[in-house]
């Protein structure tokens, strides 16, 4: 009997492994491109990758650049392995709480970001996994687990540093709430904190022994700019920000689907307060770090990240489902399924199962194909293109060496190069044609769309001096 209830999700995580494995090794963004940089040279103050580094994900980058000569192969697998693995994690640590890791498992499966995570080639995936490895670990009243809990809390904060806030939080709940341990209180806080604290400092001390000093001062420039100026956060000093509800408006049914995981989020903090209230302090420990970290990852992720990347939802949407899967109360196994349900017809309508993901490549690499056949109209013809963006930009440099790419974050200077410049100018931009530039670059316009939700388009549009011979 459990070999048939486990039939049907191995054979389903088989088909969606075989899915994902399937689209073509490539380069989505530039941050991608700083990281595969990074495998073979790292270097911070080169961007090779961008500041705080990561070096959790270029450690395990390297090791499986031991296999593979390829950096940017290398980067894909580790990735696209943590994405696949982590619904088997989310059962695990479900287990370990006492709940549902079956419901568990398939809410990780039919995750709506889980191509995103494995296949954007960044270190969201692997920041979760790890989260959900801590929280499992710290499930039961054990020193040796809370101590292999501290090393993942640790591997979470070198692969993705700006998930500190809620890993913050997290650590805080854990300290606070660390079981008695052979009648000392202390053992467990100290395993914790050793076991963290032997994966950052000599991860993030190698990193500051190579760059020095400077690196403190790419640092406050990186993290300044990053919430102040070109980030889109909350508090961020650009004239237009999206917004969550836009972002969750670009995916099929996404409306219903928000509504229904604000609905679930209300009921799991009701439930919890009144269990709170009657237990007090009995709350089992996993339960209380699970419930902080997702309320810190929830307003970190509304407040200080850029709502035009939607994988940035993946600590909160994966810390609720471990939440509704853990809940022993009857009602939460039905929405739990519900859920499933939902999420499973989501994927069928942003998957593009007409297509085969063999012939599926980003929008960059698209675009960059795009523009090098109008570089390169004829065999041994080239023709002068200017590019203005203010995305991918190290990409388009690094992808096409004969086209002279422009910021067009900076806008005074863009319009003077484009009054200035003759020939074939290029617009590469995430919205729809908006007459910002003027008519100019009206004249033709590709769209670039994304292969699943979470991967936005790509608008490129132009004179007619690209189209004509």
């Amino acid at each position: 009997m459990l070999n048939r209830v486990f039939l049907l999700p191995l054979l389903a995580h088989l088909a969606v492994g075989w899915w994902m494995i399937r689209y073509p090794v490539a380069l989505p963004s530039e941050d991608a491109l700083f990281f595969a940089r990074g495998l073979t040279h790292f270097s911070v103050l080169e961007f090779s990758p961008h500041f705080p580094g990561y070096p959790g994900l270029m450690l395990l980058g390297r090791l499986v650049l031991l296999v593979t000569a390829d950096p940017v192969r290398a980067l894909w697998l580790v990735t696209v392995s943590t994405a696949l693995l982590l619904p088997v994690a989310m059962a695990w640590a479900v287990a370990r709480l006492g709940g549902r890791p079956l419901l568990a498992y398939a809410l990780g499966l039919t995750l709506p970001l889980l191509s995103c995570l494995g296949l954007s080639l960044l270190s969201d995936g692997l920041g979760v996994f790890f989260l959900v490895l801590f929280i499992g670990l710290c499930a039961r009243p054990s020193v040796r687990a809370w101590g292999w809990g501290g090393a993942a809390l640790g591997m979470a904060l070198a692969c993705r540093p700006s998930a500190g806030v809620f890993v913050v939080v997290a650590l805080g709940l854990a300290l606070w709430l660390a079981p008695q341990a052979g009648g000392a209180r202390w053992r467990p806080r100290v395993m914790i904190l050793t076991g963290m604290m032997a994966v950052l400092l000599p991860l993030f001390g190698a990193v500051f022994l190579l760059e020095g000093l400077p690196y403190v001062a790419e640092g406050w420039r990186f993290l300044y700019g990053h919430l102040f100026l070109w980030g889109q956060t909350m508090v961020s000093e650009t004239a237009v920000r999206p917004s969550w509800s836009q972002s969750l408006r670009s995916l099929p049914v996404g409306r219903l689907w928000a509504l229904v995981m604000l609905g679930v989020a209300a009921a799991l903090a009701v439930s919890l307060g009144k269990v709170f209230c009657r237990r007090g302090r009995l709350i089992p420990a996993g339960w209380l770090i699970l419930a902080g970290a997702w309320g810190a990852a929830t307003a970190w992720t509304l407040a200080f990240q850029n709502p035009a990347n939607p994988r940035h939802l993946a600590p909160v949407l994966v810390l609720l489902a471990l939440m509704l899967a853990s809940l022993p109360r009857r009602w939460a196994r039905g929405m739990g399924w519900s859920v499933v349900a939902l999420q499973a017809s989501m994927a069928w309508f942003t998957l593009d199962v007409r297509h085969s993901p063999a012939e599926r490549f980003p929008p960059a690499h698209t675009a960059v194909q795009a523009i090098d056949a109008l570089a390169r109209p004829g065999q041994g013809e080239t023709r002068s293109v200017t590019l203005f963006s203010n995305t991918a930009l190290e990409l388009f440099r690094h992808e096409l060496p004969m086209v002279t790419v422009v910021d067009a974050y900076y806008r005074d200077d863009t319009e003077s190069v484009m009054r200035t410049t003759s020939g074939c100018l290029l617009r590469v931009s995430t919205q729809p044609w908006s007459g910002r530039f003027g008519d100019r670059l009206a004249t033709f316009e590709r769209t670039f769309a994304g292969r699943f939700w979470g991967e936005g388009a790509l608008y490129l549009y132009g004179t007619r001096e690209c189209v004509s011979r």
